[in-house]
């Protein structure tokens, strides 16, 4: 982490150590005088609005009569972890969703109520502002778009000759 210096040039840790020192003052007022360490993790925003994570590990030194004197610890940054941990649980996130919609599509009856659940479980999954699906059916030489969602608005199925679509154009 990057410390500040002052004009002066002397080293100033502003907002973070004041919250290590108001953080330990809160484990004592919690636990009483038995908490002689502790561990937390944090979130830190940058000046140019960067996130970082730090693991702050603190011992609470005290003198003879255990009125607390000074802290000791370290400070970690862990950030590359957390993003780590927040692409797994998005991965997570994306593979249920794919069984949720496997599932369906070997359970339901209908067309019409699988391509509206994987509409569903696509929206839990990502940002989805226009969704369809085009089936194309080879005798006629169309595309049919039994669901088109445009700004959560469902439209009424579709069909078009695979020589008008736009992407066709040439």
């Amino acid at each position: 982490f990057r410390i500040r210096r002052q004009p002066d040039g002397h080293p100033r840790l502003g907002s973070l150590a004041q919250r290590v020192q108001k953080c330990a003052h809160g484990w004592v007022a919690l636990f009483g005088s038995d908490v002689d360490r502790f561990q937390q993790e944090y979130r830190l925003v940058e000046d140019d609005g960067r996130v970082c994570w730090a693991d702050d590990r603190s011992v609470i030194m005290r003198d003879a009569a255990g009125n607390i004197t000074h802290f000791e610890g370290i400070i970690m940054d862990i950030s590359a972890r957390k993003r780590a941990e927040e692409a797994l649980q998005q991965r997570a996130g994306q593979l249920a969703t794919m069984n949720i919609i496997g599932r369906a599509v070997s359970t339901l009856q209908d067309l019409d109520s699988v391509l509206e659940l994987i509409f569903r479980q696509v929206q839990r999954v990502i940002l989805v502002d226009v969704f369809y699906v085009g089936l194309y059916d080879s005798e006629n030489g169309r595309v049919i778009f039994p669901i088109i969602y445009d700004s959560e608005v469902r439209y009424a199925e579709q069909a078009a000759p695979l020589a008008e679509l736009p992407w066709q154009a040439g």
